[in-house]
């Protein structure tokens, strides 16, 4: 299993996070001396639960982001809780669902 660039990218900024450069006293990040490609070397079987988390991590972090007023009033949505006044809900097609609705019930009533 290969990491995609993104994936990548987000694994380097945690190690740098766990073990951050000291440019004062010379000392590189975890992500500038490789450590990325002895994991992917050594710990191949760590792969599969560091790809996951990251999965999660993201996220997290997308639900959380977009949930600050801030980001809110930039992308231009009011700041506020859904309720009571609501949200206007943009139609789309329903007809998109029909290959859910063929499948049926796929949980376990209790």
């Amino acid at each position: 299993m290969l990491l995609d660039d993104a994936q990548r990218a987000a694994l380097d900024a945690l190690l740098d996070v766990i073990v951050p450069p000291l440019p004062e006293r010379g000392l590189p990040g975890a992500s500038q001396v490789g450590v990325q490609g002895r994991l992917l070397a050594e710990a191949r079987a760590l792969l599969p639960g560091v790809v996951a988390g990251l999965a999660d991590l993201a996220l997290e972090t997308v639900t959380c982001y977009y949930q600050d007023p801030r980001v809110l009033e930039a992308i231009g949505v009011e700041a506020r809780p859904p309720a009571p006044q609501g949200y206007q809900v943009i139609a789309g097609d329903l007809r998109l669902l029909e290959p859910v609705r063929r499948r049926g019930e796929i949980w376990r009533r209790v």
